[in-house]
C-alpha cells in the first residue's frame, strides 16, 4: 500500500481500500457510492479506463477546512482517460455520484 500525506489528511493509493477514508483515490478499481454498471460502461466501450476519483468522505475533519456545501453534495467524482505506452490521453469526468 502506498500512502501519500497532503497537509494533514493522506491520498491513498490502494486498490484494496474499501474500507480506508481517502480524497482521492489513483488507478485500480473505483470505490462506488451506487455500484451500476451503467455509469461506465460507455466509457470503457470507447477505451477509457479508470485514472482517478475525488470522494468527499475523505475531506480533512477541521471545521475550517470547508466553508459551506460540499461540492459534490458528499459525493464522489471519478476521472477517466485513455491510456497506452506513450501516457494518458483525453482525461474526461466520467461521472458524478452522491449519496
Amino acid at each position: 500500500m502506498k500512502k501519500y500525506a497532503i497537509g494533514n489528511y493522506e491520498v491513498i493509493n490502494n486498490d484494496t481500500s474499501d474500507n480506508k477514508i481517502f480524497l482521492v483515490k489513483f488507478g485500480g478499481t473505483p470505490l462506488h457510492i451506487q455500484n451500476k454498471n451503467f455509469y461506465s460502461k460507455e466509457l470503457e466501450a470507447d477505451s477509457f479506463e479508470f485514472l482517478f476519483q475525488i470522494d468527499e468522505h475523505g475531506y480533512p475533519k477541521d471545521d475550517d477546512f470547508l466553508q459551506g456545501n460540499y461540492p459534490f453534495s458528499y459525493g464522489a467524482l471519478y476521472i477517466y482517460a485513455q491510456m497506452n505506452n506513450e501516457g494518458i490521453t483525453n482525461p474526461v469526468v466520467g461521472y458524478w455520484q452522491y449519496s
